[in-house]
């Protein structure tokens, strides 16, 4: 069976592995936005709505039903973090 594709909040796909920030919900959440990592995504076998397993920082597992509830943390790689400097020199000029 394929990994369906889920997106997140800004429309980027969702996979096992990722970091990522998530909404809280429910009725004594705060909303505030919690770390974790990604570690099994997929469709609920009833009804086929979305589930997402994530696993905070502090080791709790939480699913999830709704991928824009979460965005993912995407690595600066080394050209951007080259050319934020370069641009920062420039301004400093």
């Amino acid at each position: 069976m394929d990994t369906p594709i889920l997106l997140d909040a800004v429309g980027v796909q969702l996979a096992v592995g990722q970091r990522v920030l998530y909404a809280t919900a429910g009725m004594y959440a705060t909303g505030a936005l919690t770390p974790g990592t990604i570690l099994r995504v997929g469709r609920n076998s009833r009804g086929g709505g979305e589930r997402i397993v994530i696993k905070r920082d502090d080791g709790k597992v939480v699913g999830l039903g709704w991928g824009r509830r979460i965005v993912v943390l995407r690595q600066e790689s080394e050209a951007h973090d080259w050319l934020r400097r370069q641009l920062t020199t420039l301004r400093a000029r």
